[in-house]
């Protein structure tokens, strides 16, 4: 006799969002054009796109900041096409561009990983920095190998971008969400550092077994990193690859099928 699997649920679920910015105008835009997408528990997916393709506006209707005309978002099951971002945020953490947008300058890097840590949970007198806290976040940051272990009470406004960004990273992924959002989280970056903070994604990710969608303009970053490869145009999914196939793609294959010609995309 056999049994059936278990079915697991998709960790994220997009059906049919559309999305259409200054609607009765002369700029009437599409972003989102029936973008239908699933992710399952684990998968690194990394979206590509020329300008206006709308990888920007994905992410944000998935993170809350877009409302969706139509479709549905649903994150391990749950349904939060109508939520909030901060009621989100219990579920779904977001690496901006800008290493400044994820993290709080004037503050240090503990109270910064301990605001981190309280993402989507209620606040109250019980939360604060100890003995305990400190040290399990001098171990986060040890695995960044930037020496910040030692650094805890430096105010972050003083740190480099590349270890600004290295700590937002951290800090998204210090209590393991069930979603992770890398919005061009390198683009900021000197080519070395952004290879460096790919090597720790990659690590973080893999690490904590995480689901995560990554925007880039970088066709290399594309094909090298995750097990799934997206590429959007005009608010649609036009490709998707996996497995051999996307082990198989050159970045000459992605320009001669899709006739990209974004100058924003940055060819490796």
């Amino acid at each position: 006799m056999t049994h059936a699997q278990p079915i697991v649920p998709a960790m994220l679920a997009l059906d049919g969002l559309h999305k259409t910015f200054h609607q009765g105008t002369p700029d009437r835009r599409a972003a989102l054009d029936g973008v239908s997408l699933s992710l399952r528990p684990g998968d690194f997916a990394v979206v590509i796109g020329g300008n206006g393709a709308g990888k920007s506006t994905l992410l944000n209707a998935i993170s809350g900041e877009v409302l969706p005309d139509s479709g549905s978002v649903r994150v391990d099951g749950l349904d939060v096409t109508s939520k909030p971002t901060h009621i989100r945020a219990a579920w779904i953490a977001r690496v901006f561009q800008d290493p400044l947008a994820g993290t709080a300058g004037t503050l240090t890097v503990a109270e910064n990983l301990s605001i981190a840590e309280r993402r989507g949970k209620r606040s109250g007198l019980r939360w604060g920095l100890n003995t305990e806290s400190r040290r399990r976040y001098q171990d986060r940051v040890a695995a960044l190998g930037l020496g910040l272990e030692n650094r805890l009470e430096q105010k972050v406004g003083s740190l480099s971008g590349g270890q600004r960004q290295s700590l937002a990273l951290a800090m998204a992924v210090l209590t393991a969400p069930k979603l992770l959002l890398l919005d061009e989280h390198c683009a900021a970056l000197d080519p070395k550092t952004a290879e460096l903070v790919m090597q720790e994604t990659v690590r973080a990710v893999s690490a904590e077994n995480l689901t995560a969608l990554m925007v880039t303009h970088n066709m290399q970053h594309a094909i090298e990193f995750g097990n799934r490869l997206i590429m959007m145009m005009s608010g649609r999914i036009v490709y998707q690859a996996e497995g051999a196939e996307k082990a198989g793609l050159t970045i000459d294959h992605l320009i001669k099928r899709f006739h990209i010609t974004s100058d924003r995309m940055v060819l490796g």
